[in-house]
């Protein structure tokens, strides 16, 4: 009678976390309880979180088990169990609200040039159109109305190819580092980069102009990459790539190495890693593995995963691969908006003042500055699809435990708009994460891949 009427009385008052998670541990007789709008991630012995307090602890189906009054104060305490009025999702849109008008941080993505001295097979720039008529003034003004004094800027250089403009970055850095300086704000210069033209000279002057932040795109071992990502000229590019990397080691750069995978190279990515290892580059990089965005001119690639599922799998297995080096794997991140395009504080420009969503296709131009810099909508409509007051952009948003570190979703793809994943990959990886920073190792993904001959590179 005494536990009915403790239950009783604390099915009243508490509840179970909805974004609770709870999954076996890699070590017999332990489980991973997680969270994922706190963050909070323990292990436990399955007799301390046995199968009915697991059930309860995911789903929240009465009745509640009979708790000891100290492993309760434990689970209210790390936010697995809650008030029973405390409106979760009220408390996330609140947070995704404030974040998304936190107009102090901004960041502008800057196209220098849509050129590129590789052609790489799944890219989704037109690289035969022209650049851009070059409005150096109209340009910078916009990237100056983007510092707001006491806050932070972000200038990140793209293309095509952004090194073939090192004169241009040069210019623009020392105006908006100069302006940022007088104004108060926090500058950070960023280049996305195949890596291949940096060379001592180069990687000094980008440094010199405080761009700290690289992101370099490489899909595999020497052979996959110069087969994938070819120079025009028709030289090797591997090689060149990873002594840039240690050049910008040498200067303590932040060093994002991008790796596209599909179903033709993911099972030689782990050949890299092993190089990266042996060069004894890998302890100084981080890596973002992608599937290719095959939206509008790379729609045809055809070589992607089958599902947002077997990517996951795969990414799992890599990133188990990268673990066995001793990679230190991060934990989940609470995200207010699912990439930068679905902020309102972050854009794209190009050198005639067109700005871009998601990309820098034509069907992703929103608006251009006029000649007084005001902006002139070309496409609203486009531009509001990306933001929403709801907490998801469709209807299993509300419904997913891993919304706070998901951030909502791509909104275009879910207006059918583009050719690309909804969801992030933790809405089919979020158990293997979890095992995996547990210490599992995973097993190779029964994926039949694509043999690719490897060739003598000359």
């Amino acid at each position: 009678m005494k536990n009915q009427t403790q239950t009783s009385t604390l099915n009243a008052c508490y509840k179970p976390s909805f974004y609770n998670i709870v999954t076996a541990h890699p070590d017999e007789g332990k489980v991973i309880l997680y969270n994922s709008l706190t963050g909070t991630r323990i292990n436990v012995s399955n007799s301390v979180i046995d199968k009915p307090l697991s059930n309860w602890l995911q789903s929240g189906a009465a009745p509640m088990p009979v708790l000891t009054e100290s492993l309760l104060s434990q689970l209210k305490k790390l936010g697995f169990i809650i008030d029973k009025e405390r409106k979760e999702q009220d408390y996330i849109k609140k947070w995704q609200g404030g974040a998304k008008h936190n107009d102090k941080a901004r960041s502008v993505t800057v196209v220098l040039t849509r050129k590129c001295n590789l052609g790489c097979h799944y890219c989704f720039q037109d690289k035969e159109q022209d650049d851009a008529k070059v409005n150096w003034r109209k340009v910078l003004d916009y990237i100056r109305s983007q510092a707001i004094p006491g806050g932070s800027l972000t200038v990140t250089w793209f293309g095509g190819e952004p090194t073939l403009k090192m004169k241009m970055i040069h210019e623009f850095s020392a105006e908006i580092i100069r302006y940022c300086q007088e104004n108060d704000v926090h500058y950070v210069g960023g280049i996305t980069t195949n890596g291949v033209r940096l060379g001592s000279e180069k990687v000094n002057q980008l440094i010199q102009d405080k761009v700290t932040e690289y992101q370099i795109s490489i899909d595999g071992p020497d052979f996959i990459q110069e087969q994938r990502r070819p120079a025009l000229n028709g030289t090797s590019t591997y090689d060149k790539i990873l002594e840039n990397i240690r050049l910008l080691i040498s200067h303590k750069a932040n060093i994002i190495i991008k790796v596209i995978i599909d179903t033709k190279n993911w099972h030689y990515v782990e050949q890299m890693f092993a190089d990266l290892d042996a060069k004894k580059l890998l302890p100084y990089v981080k890596f973002a593995i992608q599937e290719t965005e095959s939206k509008f001119s790379s729609a045809n690639y055809g070589c992607r995963f089958a599902s947002l599922a077997e990517f996951a799998q795969v990414k799992l297995y890599l990133l188990s691969k990268l673990a066995a080096y001793g990679y230190p794997l991060s934990e989940p991140g609470k995200k207010a908006t699912f990439c930068e395009a679905t902020s309102p504080f972050a854009t794209t420009i190009d050198m005639d003042g067109n700005l871009f969503r998601c990309s820098t296709e034509q069907e992703n131009l929103v608006a251009q500055l006029d000649e007084n810099n005001k902006q002139v909508w070309l496409n609203k409509e486009y531009e509001e699809l990306f933001f929403t007051t709801e907490l998801g952009t469709h209807d299993g948003c509300n419904s997913c435990k891993v919304l706070p570190i998901c951030g909502g979703g791509c909104t275009i793809a879910a207006k059918n708009m583009a050719n690309r994943q909804t969801c992030s990959f933790y809405k089919p990886g979020i158990d293997g994460y979890l095992r995996l920073l547990a210490g599992k190792t995973i097993d190779k993904p029964d994926i039949v891949p694509v043999v690719i001959e490897q060739v003598a590179l000359g």
